[in-house]
């Protein structure tokens, strides 16, 4: 699975994870969007809170590790 993250993308993935986490709702179609950005796939955008919670949470997965990556590399 290729993995498309870039700053401007950490960061809104960020504010999304931070959005659900004060038991706000993320705008659907952002979240799809920045998801197909990240994972290269062509799912539809959805309202679904549960399905949008999954995807931030997919995400912002792939986000902890890549920083995890960052910080042993810069142990080495």
């Amino acid at each position: 699975m290729t993995v498309n993250l870039d700053k401007e993308t950490v960061e809104r993935i960020k504010a999304f994870k931070e959005i659900m986490d004060r038991g706000r709702f993320a705008n659907g179609k952002q979240v799809t969007d920045t998801y197909n950005l990240v994972f290269g796939t062509r799912l539809p955008s959805t309202n679904c809170a549960s399905c949008i919670r999954k995807r931030i949470d997919t995400m912002y997965n792939q986000v902890k590790k890549l920083e995890q990556h960052a910080e042993k590399q810069q142990e080495d």
